[in-house]
């Protein structure tokens, strides 16, 4: 398909220069009998315009015998030129289709690491800058949660679900604190452990697969994880406990999406959000 629209290419840049001679070539000519009938050089001026002539004739009879092989040159020129505006408006647009539809993909991966990498925080204080850490720690591990018999919290646990899991025995007033059930008996707290998996994700999540980039051949995405400095680094300034996650193989190579950062504290965010 290249080789056939370069040689359309070819074949309309020639045509342009053969077009461009023959009008050189007569404008030369014309050029001849003007001189001719300035100076009164009668015999120029007649070999000039018996050449135009010649030519002229010459051109017109070939054209007349090779009509169809001409028309059909410019029709596939025509179809060619055509093809080729076709594909310059439709690749972008199918580009920009199939990416929407990758990166949806690679930033909900992105999201899960992000998600990972925060309870795997809040659970050893650190993130992790190695896959087969955070992997095992979703698969094996548990995090300590504080149990209030007697209440719940509704931002993150319905009342229907915390009385499945005998988390509370009936929900209290809204106008009483915490604090004050806890010193009427009301509420009793309880540290308990909770798996993981179960904790963060939804069920049969394939967490084997965190580590890989979606839509690629199980290419995994870059992970790191460090302590960076931030404020005022002459009173010893604030340590950062900061983690990155990068998409190294990304469709779009102007485009790279990334979770986290090594080099400043941007609250564990994406940069596509």
């Amino acid at each position: 398909m290249d080789f056939l629209l370069s040689l359309l290419v070819n074949v309309a840049y020639a045509i342009l220069i053969i077009t461009l001679i023959v009008a050189v070539f007569f404008g030369l000519l014309k050029m001849l009998v003007g001189v001719g009938n300035m100076f009164g050089m009668v015999g120029l001026s007649k070999s000039a315009v018996n050449l135009s002539d010649k030519i002229t004739v010459g051109l017109i009879t070939n054209i007349k015998k090779l009509k169809i092989p001409i028309i059909a040159v410019l029709l596939i020129l025509i179809v060619g030129f055509t093809y080729v505006d076709y594909n310059s408006i439709a690749k972008p647009i199918a580009f920009n289709k199939e990416k929407a539809k990758r990166y949806a993909k690679v930033i909900t991966r992105l999201k899960d690491i992000r998600t990972a990498q925060v309870a795997y925080k809040e659970r050893y204080k650190n993130f992790t800058g190695n896959f087969d850490s955070l992997i095992n720690f979703v698969k094996y591990d548990s995090l300590l949660l504080v149990r209030n018999m007697g209440s719940y919290n509704e931002d993150t646990l319905t009342e229907q679900k915390a009385i499945e899991l005998g988390i509370i025995l009936r929900k209290l007033p809204d106008t009483l604190t915490a604090e004050r059930a806890v010193e009427m008996g009301f509420v009793v707290r309880d540290t308990i452990k909770v798996a993981v998996l179960d904790s963060i994700f939804p069920k049969n999540y394939p967490i084997d697969s965190l580590k890989y980039i979606p839509y690629t051949n199980k290419i995994e995405f870059k992970l790191g994880a460090g302590t960076i400095i931030t404020g005022d680094t002459a009173t010893g300034g604030v340590k950062v406990k900061v983690f990155e996650a990068v998409d190294v193989a990304p469709f779009d190579i102007y485009d790279t999406l990334k979770v986290g950062s090594l080099t400043e504290a941007n609250n564990n965010s994406g940069n596509w959000e």
